[in-house]
């Protein structure tokens, strides 16, 4: 198999891992510029210190002859740590193409191409995950999606580079080591007012095996709180704990990461990120399903919110 198109004979990478980067290279409902997307994601997760001497210096030299007022400095404080999260990937499995997302990412982008509009919700109110329900049978989708770019190792590289976005999500998405995700959609289209723009969706192997279409968490039986238990004093500091069990399975919290494993009694396993704690209350995030919870021990529920600001009660927990 012949190597991707690039500026330079890049011998330092072995045929082997070429062939094992190249996942989408029958998927022929992806245009050659898709396929490349997914191999060089691919080849950044099997050797990335390898990837950022070579595919990304070529990106940073293309960037900044185009981009003269806006270069790519040796002391941007997102190359600093692109190469030192870079140098920590080796051998991570390489994505695996599945036609089901690239539809789902394909209605997106062609979606925001005519509209001219940016983010993650297409114009009808879709969100990935009821695209990804949709199209591919699984709401748990993370998505990335680039602007102004319709070569592969720009694409990627912007993704990776991700200037100007703290949260680096993009980049966490790629290098993904927490979410396992296994499949990958990929679709480039015109774009109204940056020419072209990019949708990478990514779902974990296990979403794609049960192929489970509910959005929601799986339903619970709504149980009282225990009798003599009062909502604390406003302010009112708590000794936080690490486990919730709640009728039809359990949250536990790990410290040294600073997320929550939910496990139900169906065997289902979703993560979430904290996004805040207070006192007796702590907020939650599923990225894979756009979803936030909030756990109140005081109260001892656990609410359910699509936009992080309106809550609904999804049951008591104990």
């Amino acid at each position: 198999m012949a190597s991707p198109v690039v500026a330079q004979d890049l011998s330092s990478w072995k045929a082997d891992e070429i062939n094992r980067a190249s996942t989408a290279v029958n998927a022929s409902y992806l245009s050659e510029n898709e396929r490349q997307v997914v191999l060089f994601m691919n080849l950044a997760r099997i050797d990335g210190q390898k990837f950022f001497d070579t595919y990304f210096q070529i990106f940073m030299r293309r960037y900044n002859q185009t981009n003269k007022n806006k270069r790519i400095s040796a002391d941007n404080e997102y190359l600093r740590s692109l190469q030192k999260d870079l140098n920590t990937i080796k051998n991570l499995p390489p994505f695996q193409v599945e036609e089901g997302l690239t539809k789902a990412a394909r209605y997106h982008a062609k979606d925001m191409g005519s509209t001219g509009k940016t983010g993650h919700i297409s114009s009808d109110g879709m969100s990935p995950s009821e695209r990804g329900e949709k199209f591919a049978g699984t709401p748990y989708v993370g998505e990335n999606c680039s602007y102004g770019h319709s070569d592969a190792l720009s694409i990627v590289g912007q993704l990776l580079l991700d200037d100007g976005v703290p949260s680096l999500g993009h980049r966490v998405n790629i290098l993904d080591q927490e979410y396992g995700y296994y499949a990958v959609g990929v679709a480039i289209e015109p774009h109204k007012e940056f020419r072209y723009n990019c949708v990478i969706d990514f779902a974990a192997k296990s979403s794609m095996e049960e192929r489970n279409p509910v959005l929601e968490l799986p339903d619970q039986k709504t149980i009282p709180p225990p009798a003599g238990e009062f909502p604390p004093s406003e302010g009112e500091a708590i000794p936080f704990r690490s486990k919730y069990i709640y009728n039809g399975g359990k949250f536990i919290y790990n410290a040294e990461k600073r997320n929550w494993k939910e496990q139900t009694d169906q065997g289902i396993v979703n993560y979430f990120k904290e996004v805040s704690r207070q006192n007796n209350r702590v907020v939650l995030f599923d990225q894979l399903r756009n979803v936030w919870l909030r756990i109140d021990w005081g109260k001892n529920t656990c609410e359910y919110s699509s936009n992080g600001t309106n809550w609904a009660l999804l049951y008591y927990i104990k």
